[in-house]
């Protein structure tokens, strides 16, 4: 019986590569820590620019796509906990309004 590792082991890099551009981050993540072999596979610059492509993430250094998606995903987290927080904040704000109204009626 055949085993996934020498299936692998027997597609060309470019093939590897082009499967490689069509994962999520997390899953890309995941590839990239099986083994040295698709560690390198996952450093592709080619694979940065197609997810960045996806999250609209503007690359200015194609040598350094990774670094660059990388930064925009912790930033476009940071502005979401941000929104979170503003809209829970608005919520609270509002209900208590709200309540404020309700007593002087």
């Amino acid at each position: 019986m055949t085993n996934i590792t020498s299936i692998t082991d027997s597609l060309p890099n470019e093939v590897l590569t082009e499967v490689a551009s069509h994962l999520d981050i997390p899953d890309l993540a995941s590839l990239g820590s099986t083994n040295s072999h698709f560690s390198a596979i996952t450093k592709d610059p080619s694979i940065w620019r197609a997810i960045a492509e996806q999250i609209n993430c503007p690359i200015t250094q194609e040598r350094d796509a990774r670094d660059q998606v990388q930064s925009f995903v912790v930033d476009l987290r940071e502005r979401i906990r941000t929104v979170r927080k503003l809209f829970k904040l608005t919520t609270t704000i509002f209900s208590n309004y709200r309540l404020f109204q309700q007593n002087l009626l």
